[in-house]
């Protein structure tokens, strides 16, 4: 298992955002299994937007736009993804967590949509929190912008899995071990099947469906994998 681990600011600022964005390049050049989203100061996962940064109308556009792009690199990363939650994930950082194939918090953990108190609107991180939530949560998530416990975001689709502090490490590598094991081959072929399958008419999406299935019972990769298992006995992540 080879994890690429990224940790990120406590706020979203303009600098911070360009740092993530060449961790990104960096993670999808390091042939990693699975990449890991984690805070980098105790009891914070991120904060989201630093308001600094959006202060005024040009800085505001590039800070947002930069976000947005980080945004679409993760949700269409080539390997699984997974956020490792301790504590707060508010704002833009919530959207980094909801767009990670996967997410393990604690039992402490908080997350909140502060934004539309200021007048603003989560727009870049709400395709990947319509994902994992149902509009009318996503709605008044934003338009309260309460603070939520663990419990309710895991209710709401947003954590996968919530655990104690004193289990967190463990279910951490769980996680990691779990995804780590999915043929790279697959992922992005996964990614754009539910992609097509959420907007497709259901006729439409069977016809792509089928395709996608032909096109992976030919490939060269997938028939070593499988006759390797059936030969050897040898598992394609254990090889």
């Amino acid at each position: 298992m080879k994890a690429f681990r990224i940790r990120l600011p406590s706020r979203l600022s303009a600098a911070s955002i360009v740092t993530l964005d060449e961790t990104l390049t960096e993670a999808e050049a390091s042939g990693s299994s699975v990449w890991v989203f984690e805070g980098a100061e105790p009891g914070v996962f991120c904060l989201g937007m630093d308001l600094a940064s959006v202060a005024t109308e040009s800085k505001a556009r590039e800070t947002v736009q930069a976000f947005g792009h980080c945004m679409g690199r993760l949700m269409n990363a080539p390997c699984p993804t997974i956020a490792l939650i301790e504590g707060q994930a508010l704002g833009g950082g919530l959207g980094l967590a909801a767009a990670c194939d996967l997410t393990v918090a604690t039992s402490e953990s908080t997350v909140g949509l502060p934004e539309a108190l200021f007048g603003i609107l989560p727009a870049m991180i709400m395709p990947a929190l319509l994902t994992r939530m149902s509009p009318q949560r996503t709605r008044l998530l934003a338009l309260t912008g309460a603070t939520q416990k663990a419990a309710w975001a895991e209710q709401a689709g947003l954590f996968d899995r919530v655990v104690e502090e004193a289990r967190f490490e463990q279910a951490s590598r769980r996680a990691q071990k779990d995804l780590s094991r999915v043929a790279p081959v697959t992922v992005g072929r996964l990614r754009k099947l539910i992609h097509d399958q959420s907007v497709l008419p259901v006729g439409a999406g069977l016809e792509a469906a089928m395709e996608v299935a032909a096109e992976m019972v030919a490939d060269p990769e997938v028939h070593e994998n499988v006759t390797r298992f059936l030969e050897e006995g040898v598992a394609p992540w254990s090889a």
